[in-house]
């Protein structure tokens, strides 16, 4: 056996555990200053200010908030309100002042007691507005519950945008109500009277005349109780009551009565004309002398001349036939009946003696008797005009 051996064992090589590198110790971290924790605070803050103010301008601008408000207004009779949260067209009578007015008087006075509203988007399913977030559409319905009732009841509102901003960002509604206003109102009154509604009166409006009446067209009315005026020269001035709707005025005709004054005066007139039409035919002028005192309608038809030639013939041909002598009384006169419009009718009264020829015989005829003349007269412009023949042939 060979000599004893010791058995080597090969080791792995010695792996020397690398240093670790120099790490210099930490500062301490410094706490973060109260003063910016301060400020993000106040950033946060102000964030949700921001945030909530431009909640509250959408509540506040938005059309359901609006409509709201309107609905308010009206229900607790705040006209004036009422009307600000309104748009109208544009025209001389769609005026505050004339919507309180009109308002007023077409309403109770005690404002609607309720105990529940809402207000809600309307689908508009005719226009095909299926989406109740589409802030194009401007339908809106309000649900209430009237104080002692138990059924909802509703009323319907259009609003619409007016183009104006509020704060640069936020579009403005307003309610815009057809039933609110009537378009092309018609009214006729006398030729040269004045129309006054609620005391104001009407120059914006389309204006045509006839020998009947003038005839205005007015664009724009509110729905409502007017008090009406109509004033003309010479003429008793008219007041009442009137209903504009939706459809037009429910008395839109006005007839002026002549004033007391003008009817003595167009008295007096007629026996003017009177005696002017006799002298006239007495002394066998021609109609052109008395044609100033008749109506367009008598000359243009040419009645008056008729008739005055007819008159012409009382006197006769002075041999066989014929008015000899005529003597009449003072000349009594009073109306006749009622007033029509701008017409006015009258009566005359007078003794009449008289004298004339006998084809038949040398003597003289007589007749001694009362006669009535009946006269009528119409107004054109600014004068009366005889609108008849007051005096007959057949009278003599």
């Amino acid at each position: 056996q060979p000599p004893y051996q010791q058995e080597f064992v090969p080791q792995p090589p010695y792996q020397q555990e690398p240093q670790q590198q120099y790490q210099p110790p930490r500062p301490p971290k410094k706490p973060v200053p109260k003063a910016l924790i301060a400020v993000i605070f106040e950033c946060l803050l102000a964030a949700g200010l921001i945030v909530g103010i431009v909640l509250t301008l959408n509540n506040k601008f938005s059309p359901e908030s609006v409509a709201l408000k309107y609905w308010k207004a009206v229900m607790a009779h705040e006209w004036g309100q009422a009307y600000d949260y309104c748009e109208f067209p544009d025209n001389d009578l769609l005026t505050k002042q004339m919507y309180v007015n009109v308002s007023t008087a077409g309403n109770s006075k005690t404002p609607l007691q309720y105990k529940s509203v809402r207000v809600e988007k309307e689908n508009n399913w005719a226009a095909g507005d299926y989406d109740t977030n589409d802030r194009s559409a401007g339908s809106y319905v309000i649900r209430y519950m009237v104080k002692g009732s138990a059924g909802e009841e509703t009323d319907y509102l259009t609003l619409v945008k007016t183009g104006k901003k509020k704060f640069l960002f936020w579009d403005e509604w307003k309610v815009t109500d057809s039933d609110s206003w009537s378009q092309d109102v018609h009214f006729e009154i006398p030729v040269g009277a004045t129309l006054k509604l609620n005391g104001v009166e009407v120059t914006d409006a389309d204006v045509t005349e006839d020998a009947y009446g003038q005839y205005l067209t007015i664009p724009y009315l509110f729905t409502g109780s007017y008090q009406m005026e109509v004033e003309g020269p010479g003429m008793e001035p008219y007041r009442g009551n009137t209903y504009v709707d939706y459809y037009g005025c429910e008395d839109s005709h006005v007839s002026l009565r002549p004033s007391t004054e003008t009817v003595k005066s167009v008295m007096a007139q007629a026996e003017a004309d009177f005696v002017a039409i006799m002298d006239s035919a007495l002394a066998g002028a021609d109609f052109s002398t008395i044609e100033s005192l008749f109506s367009e309608d008598m000359i243009a038809n040419e009645g008056a001349l008729y008739e005055y030639e007819d008159l012409l013939k009382i006197t006769g041909d002075g041999v066989d036939e014929g008015v000899v002598t005529l003597m009449l009384g003072p000349l009594t006169i009073y109306l006749d009946g009622e007033f029509d419009g701008d017409t006015i009718y009258l009566i005359g009264e007078a003794q009449l003696s008289e004298t004339y020829l006998q084809y038949w015989t040398d003597e003289l005829g007589e007749y001694d008797g009362d006669v009535e003349f009946y006269f009528t007269y119409v107004k054109e412009g600014d004068t009366w005009k005889l609108d008849n023949m007051p005096v007959y042939d057949y009278y003599f």
